[in-house]
């Protein structure tokens, strides 16, 4: 408990020291939220930390967050890039406050694991021309003729299907990618191993550059809150490293906030460290280009017009 209790004063330091405009008293709270993934877990700690600048709220499936974003329910939203390009293309008030250096991995049975091209079933989250199946379409698509698609309602099915053996790849995010390595290590299911790591494909595909699929989203009055915003930015960096040398802590803390996105990470093991937010321009510059490879290869995926940089803060 004494260690506990010295770990939530450490938080509370880390708060006060990086985000003084969070920390202010003038402002209505910022309503933040976020699918089961590493980073929501940094914004839910935060916001148990300070339930009266910041209040965390998970989503569940792509469709939850859109409808809750449309009906102003939340001001900023872990999202994918282009959800918050189609936002904008939409004429919804967004902008684009930093972008996740998130990986994305495809899980492959051992025995489907060899050398590209891929073969047999691969499983994308959540439904057709969602993001998973863009990216991966981008990236790969040209290189797996053979490939078969499926889609499922979200990354714990898609986890489970893959356990079950009626799989033989799928696209996962932390935590439910180190999750079903660690399930099937445990009942004895098919082998699997992490296969492909997108960044690195992406990489090795465009001359080096990063790949930021997920971003941290603003909308509405809150994308005028530049300040507060920002400070946000680095409240969260902050945080994700203190987690990483505090998981268990850190776990405990956000069980009250968001249960289902602790426990999903404590199910999967130590070890995983939330994507770095980064919000400068030569991370907003790659951010660009992989929506203008997305647009060229799927016109109509970014809603009706491809957005300018003023999507991004800091662009005028």
């Amino acid at each position: 408990m004494k260690q506990f209790l010295s770990s939530c004063c450490l938080v509370a330091l880390i708060a006060a020291s990086s985000c003084p405009a969070i920390a202010g008293a003038n402002k209505s709270r910022l309503r933040i939220s976020g699918p089961p993934v590493a980073e929501s877990l940094v914004f839910a700690i935060m916001a148990q930390q300070h339930p009266d600048r910041l209040t965390f709220t998970p989503w569940h499936s792509p469709d939850q967050a859109r409808a809750m974003i449309a009906g102003g329910k939340i001001d900023v939203s872990l999202t994918t890039t282009s959800a918050a390009a189609i936002f904008y293309a939409k004429g919804i008030p967004v902008r684009i406050a930093g972008v996740f250096d998130s990986a994305l991995w495809v899980i492959s049975t051992k025995q489907s694991s060899g050398p590209l091209p891929m073969e047999g079933i691969l499983l994308f989250p959540f439904g057709h021309r969602e993001m998973p199946e863009l990216l991966f379409n981008t990236i790969l698509g040209d290189r797996c003729p053979n490939l078969t698609t499926r889609h499922t309602g979200g990354a714990l099915e898609t986890a489970n299907l893959l356990q079950l053996g009626r799989a033989d790849h799928a696209l996962l995010a932390e935590p439910a990618a180190s999750l079903v390595l660690k399930r099937s290590n445990e009942t004895g299911g098919p082998v699997l191993i992490k296969h492909l790591d997108l960044r690195q494909e992406w990489g090795k595909k465009f001359n080096g550059l990063p790949l930021y699929v997920s971003a941290l989203a603003v909308f509405g009055d809150a994308t005028h809150r530049n300040e507060e915003i920002k400070a946000l930015v680095k409240f969260y960096n902050r945080t994700r490293i203190w987690i990483g040398e505090h998981p268990a802590t850190a776990m405990a803390m956000a069980h009250e906030t968001a249960p289902s996105i602790s426990t999903l990470m404590s199910e999967s093991g130590d070890g995983i460290i939330a994507g770095q937010l980064f919000a400068d321009k030569r991370a907003f510059d790659a951010a660009f280009f992989f929506l203008g490879q997305i647009h060229s290869r799927y016109p109509d995926s970014l809603g009706d017009s491809f957005p300018d940089k003023r999507l991004f803060f800091g662009e005028n």
